[in-house]
């Protein structure tokens, strides 16, 4: 196929959209961790409320509050890849122990401890938000190689 029939071959992704109960709550835990509101909006008279948060890297989330919005339990990453659809996003850290603690004492819950993946080439954790959103926090091996450094 010529690369002009292939129109999303130079997309990249631009922001993750979180459904939240708690619009504020979140808000709060996602700037305990580096992200910076930038924007907010109200669809009144739809019960929806949005907010934009952006790290210095970029990273964008979305956090939207729908009055009717109904929990999910968190899940392992085993569990939650049962489900077809997305079911965590990642993002890249310089030092995974250090993310991962702050991520727990923001309020998040540690769904796996730090390992290293099967490729042997960066090690990752996975944690929970407190609304249950399943997070992987992805960084460097450690040196040393174990992976709670």
């Amino acid at each position: 196929m010529p690369p002009g029939e292939r129109p999303l071959e130079s997309a990249k992704i631009d922001h993750v959209a979180l459904s939240v109960g708690d619009l504020e709550a979140m808000v709060a835990f996602y700037a305990a961790l580096g992200f910076d509101e930038v924007s907010r909006r109200d669809f009144a008279p739809a019960p929806i409320r949005l907010a934009t948060v952006v790290n210095q890297r970029g990273a964008r989330l979305e956090l939207t509050a729908n009055d009717r919005s109904e929990p999910t339990p968190a899940a392992d990453p085993i569990a939650a890849s049962r489900r077809r659809g997305p079911f965590h996003f990642a993002l890249s850290v310089e030092l995974l122990a250090d993310a991962v603690q702050a991520a727990v004492s923001a309020g998040a819950g540690l769904v796996t401890q730090p390992a290293v993946d099967s490729r042997g080439e960066a090690q990752f954790a996975y944690i929970a938000d407190p609304e249950g959103n399943l997070v992987e926090l992805v960084g460097p091996l450690a040196t040393g190689g174990d992976p709670s450094e």
